[in-house]
């Protein structure tokens, strides 16, 4: 039992809220534990859809407490087998990104992390099916500290050599270019070095 049930067998809404001012439509709240708004879908509609008709928001999360720790303002979780979230731009003539991730703090736009130990997969994938790249990485301001624009990290103690921090391979002719434009006589294209202390094997570069 509900101490509010609203109830629809057709095409209208079970339940409507409408604001034409600054308030709000339909709110939901929760003191506790518990969700302030449940959506549910047992088929195969949408258990909570948010829509915009003007240059606003569809959905949108927010928590107003800036001392708040651990809080997250949208959350998806998948316990079965589809996406935990999915952005999709349907307009062939949209300019704008899928996803966008902007931080004002000293933490990471963004973090990609895949924790199942058994996996082959990579846990980013970028595919370009247009003219431009399939990834572009760079920095907008000085960078008094010497920072890599881009740093690849293996962490595996092996001796395999497919255990590379970073792999280049093409099916064309050119597997890799490293090009350095500041006009200095003292610029290097390209380093390679061997930090090994026992093997005197070590190789910097091999071609």
């Amino acid at each position: 039992e509900f101490p509010i049930a609203g109830y629809s067998s057709g095409t209208a809404s079970g339940v409507y809220g409408e604001n034409n001012a600054t308030g709000v439509g339909v709110q939901g709240t929760s003191v506790n534990v518990g969700w302030g708004v449940w959506g549910d879908n047992t088929a195969t509609g949408i258990g909570v859809l948010g829509t915009n008709g003007n240059a606003g928001t569809g959905v949108f999360g927010f928590i107003a407490n800036t001392g708040t720790a651990a809080s997250v303002a949208v959350f998806g979780e998948n316990d079965g087998l589809g996406e935990g979230g999915y952005f999709e731009i349907a307009n062939a003539a949209n300019a704008r990104n899928a996803l966008w991730g902007v931080t004002n703090g000293t933490g990471r736009a963004a973090e990609i992390q895949l924790n199942n130990t058994t996996s082959t997969n990579a846990a980013l994938l970028s595919i370009h099916t247009g003219l431009g790249r399939a990834g572009e990485f760079g920095t907008t301001t000085a960078n008094t500290t010497y920072r890599q624009v881009l740093f690849a990290n293996c962490d595996a103690l092996s001796t395999d050599g497919f255990h590379a921090a970073v792999w280049g391979q093409t099916d064309g002719i050119t597997s890799g270019v490293f090009l350095a434009t500041l006009s200095n006589n003292n610029t290097t294209a390209l380093t390679g070095q061997a930090l090994s202390a026992t093997n005197v094997t070590s190789v910097g570069v091999y071609g």
